[in-house]
């Protein structure tokens, strides 16, 4: 399927910024450091939720799998939960005050 001009740009968007990002940063998962297994770039703030935050460098960490899915579980139990929850608060206070109900 071919993609939209729009969605090309997004996308060239986005490998630049997941390349500062490596640049800038371990390849391990923000959470535990880990380099095992799958990693991810994971956005804090869904892209379906906001899409203006789909290349936001701040709504973007990497991820090991199991961190990737507690997150989207909003498991407040998860290393460093209350900082990247902090992030989203600053990133989009709609969203962060929809993970506080969902708890």
């Amino acid at each position: 399927m071919k993609k939209s001009k729009k969605q090309e740009s997004i996308d060239r968007e986005l490998r630049k910024i997941y390349q500062e990002y490596l640049d800038n940063n371990e390849a391990c998962c923000y959470c535990c450091g880990t380099y095992n297994g799958r990693i991810d770039f994971s956005h804090l703030v869904p892209r379906s939720y906001n899409r203006r935050l789909t290349t936001h460098p701040d709504n973007i960490v990497l991820k090991c799998r199991d961190h990737h899915r507690r997150w989207e579980q909003n498991d407040r139990h998860m290393p460093k939960y209350n900082e990247l929850h902090e992030r989203v608060r600053k990133l989009d206070e709609s969203y962060y005050n929809l993970r506080n109900k969902n708890v």
